[in-house]
């Protein structure tokens, strides 16, 4: 049995404007132990899909689904949150600082949730929290424990803000952007400690990024998404090797590359379809190279192709 299946997602936020959909119809199957990339531009769905998946949408929200099960729970019961959110799943932000209570140390916000997941006592719990720093490469982990997230770089606070995530023992780990804030090689150090964590505790990551290079470098699995759809999911391999749909296709291309300095980077004409005056037919359609008639009247489906290839396209 697959960690996690969602079947036919749907977000949608009331405004002043009126309804606004964020997600539309999403199909995702993640397996376990694997590294699964959510892609696209800004705007696309792909947060709000994680936050949906940790039960965080606002009240302003609505969320419907056929299926939302981990391992066979089923997510949509509201009753199940308690025992899931935190302790089942974990989510990784985008900006440590503003997650991190400044207020409290590093070893008191470590401490707090390691003993409200297992109810262990005051030596214990240090232990645990000395053995989590370590795990996350925060060598001196008893001076770590003392500090303010303040007085520690980017880099650590997003150390501490996965061993926070992995303090309650988190099977399904959401990474949102969690590379962003950072310079470089600290990147290219967060990205290469998830993959060993993944390894070390048996995880499942599901990698929410806008960066086609972090998925080409950590993830096992990808679903490229585009106005809260998925235009087209593959392995990681087969989607640089074989990109179908014409908006992956524009995004790699997109990409610069060596021995391209100085030629003039490609673009995707034009924006995202609103949220709320959704247009009829294919999301893509209005900045597609290929559209044809059928996608302006034809919003096509998920359609299965061959190597695990799936891709929402008239062309396939």
């Amino acid at each position: 049995m697959s960690l996690l299946e969602v079947r036919d997602l749907s977000i949608s936020f009331s405004t002043s404007h009126g309804l606004f959909r964020a997600v539309n119809g999403v199909n995702l199957t993640i397996e376990r132990g694997e590294i699964f990339g959510l892609v696209g531009e800004t705007g696309c769905g792909k947060t709000v899909t994680g936050l949906a998946l940790m039960g965080l949408i606002s009240s302003t929200g609505r969320v419907t689904a056929s299926r939302l099960s981990l391992d066979g729970l089923n997510l949509l019961s509201t009753r199940n949150w308690q025992n899931v959110r935190g302790r089942r799943i974990s989510m990784i932000f985008q900006d440590p600082a503003a997650c991190l209570n400044p207020t409290f140390t590093i070893g008191q916000q470590l401490s707090h949730v390691i003993r409200y997941h297992f109810h262990l006592d005051s030596a214990a719990t240090h232990h645990r929290a000395v053995e989590l720093l370590n795990d996350v490469g925060l060598s001196d982990a008893a001076h770590t424990l003392r500090t303010y997230p303040h007085q520690l770089s980017g880099g650590m606070q997003q150390r501490v803000m996965i061993a926070l995530a992995l303090a309650s023992g988190a099977e399904l780990l959401i990474a949102d952007e969690p590379t962003t804030a950072l310079d470089v090689t600290i990147q290219s150090q967060i990205l290469r400690l998830l993959k060993s964590l993944r390894d070390k505790h048996t995880l499942t990551i599901i990698l929410i990024t806008h960066d086609l290079g972090v998925v080409a470098h950590t993830c096992d699995r990808v679903a490229v998404l585009y106005a809260g759809s998925v235009a087209e999911t593959s392995s990681t391999v087969d989607l640089f090797r074989n990109p179908k749909h014409p908006y992956t296709q524009g995004l790699l291309g997109a990409m610069p590359r060596h021995g391209t300095r100085g030629k003039p980077l490609l673009a995707i004409e034009g924006s995202l379809p609103s949220g709320i005056n959704p247009s009829v037919g294919c999301p893509f359609a209005a900045r597609c190279p290929l559209v044809m008639k059928i996608c302006r009247t034809d919003n096509p489906t998920l359609t299965p192709t061959e190597n695990a290839h799936a891709i929402a396209c008239h062309l396939y």
